[in-house]
C-alpha cells in the first residue's frame, strides 16, 4: 500500500498532468455534480459512476484534481495487496506474491497514468480483488459441500457487476471463470456446489450489471447517444471498434 502511493505521489509531483478530452469532461462533471448540477458530457454509462464518485470525493475532501491522484494512490495500494495475496495462493511463495504486487505497485506506466481521471483504476481494482477472489476459490476446490465456496462466487458475481459500471468485461471474465471451474475433474457433490456458484455468480452479476442500464437510461432525456460499452468494440459500435473521425483529431 505504502509502496504503491509513494511512487505516485513522486510523480504527482515532478509530472503535474491536467485532463484534456475525455478526461477533462470527466473531471469538469464531476464538479458540476459538486455544485448541485447535471453532468453535460455524459455519453458512456462506464462515466456515470466515476462521475459521481468523484464528485463525491470533492464534495468530503475539497475540488482540487490533486484529491482524485491520490484516491487513485490509495484504489492501487488496495490493488496491489490484492495482488500479493492472489499471489501467495498461486505460486505458494511469498516471494513471487510479493513480485506480484511490487509489479503492480511499480510499473512506471501505471504509476503515471494514475494522475489521469477515468474509470480505468476503478475496473484495474476490482479485477485485482476478482483475481484473489478466484484464487481463494482454487484452494477449496478439494472440497465437497463448501459455504465458504458458495459465498466467494456470490462475491465474484457481485464485484463483476460493479466492474461493469467502469469497464465492459465482465461477460468475458465469467465465462472463463466457468470454463476453468467446470473443467476441472471433481466428485459430483462438488460439480452441483460449481453450478449453484456459477449460478449465483451470474444472478447477482445480471442484477447490478442492470442497474447500470437503469442508469444510463436515466441520462437518456439529457443525452440522446449515452450507451453502455460494446464488449467486443468498445464504445465506437458505429466504427466496429475502430478510431473514427472524432477520434483521430484529439
Amino acid at each position: 500500500l505504502a509502496a504503491a502511493i509513494v511512487v505516485r505521489i513522486f510523480f504527482i509531483y515532478y509530472v503535474n498532468t491536467r485532463p484534456v478530452s475525455d478526461f477533462f469532461n470527466i473531471n469538469s462533471d464531476a464538479l458540476r455534480v459538486l455544485q448541485g448540477e447535471r453532468p453535460q458530457n455524459i455519453y458512456a454509462s462506464t462515466h456515470i459512476a466515476i462521475t459521481y464518485l468523484y464528485a463525491f470525493l470533492y464534495g468530503v475532501l475539497g475540488p482540487d484534481l490533486l484529491v482524485v491522484k491520490l484516491f487513485h494512490g490509495f484504489i492501487y495500494g488496495f490493488s496491489a495487496i490484492f495482488m500479493y495475496y492472489a499471489g501467495k495462493d498461486t505460486f505458494e511463495n511469498k516471494g513471487w506474491a510479493g513480485i506480484s504486487a511490487l509489479m503492480l505497485a511499480f510499473w512506471p506506466s501505471l504509476a503515471m497514468y494514475s494522475n489521469v481521471p477515468t474509470p480505468e483504476h476503478m475496473f484495474i481494482f476490482f479485477v485485482c480483488a476478482l483475481l484473489f477472489l478466484v484464487s481463494r476459490l482454487s484452494k477449496r476446490r478439494g472440497q465437497t459441500w463448501d459455504g465458504t465456496a458458495l459465498l466467494i462466487f456470490g462475491l465474484i458475481g457481485t464485484l463483476l457487476g460493479l466492474a461493469g459500471w467502469f469497464r465492459p468485461f465482465g461477460e468475458l471474465f465469467l465465462a472463463a471463470l466457468a470454463v476453468a471451474v467446470l473443467a476441472y475433474r471433481t466428485d459430483r457433490r462438488r460439480v452441483l456446489v460449481n453450478i449453484t456458484g456459477l449460478l449465483a455468480a451470474f444472478l447477482l452479476f445480471s442484477f447490478f450489471g442492470r442497474m447500470q442500464v437503469d442508469m444510463a437510461e436515466s441520462f437518456r432525456k439529457d443525452f440522446p447517444n449515452v450507451r453502455p460499452c460494446n464488449l467486443l468494440v468498445g464504445l465506437n459500435i458505429d466504427t466496429f471498434g475502430q478510431y473514427n473521425a472524432e477520434d483521430g483529431v484529439l
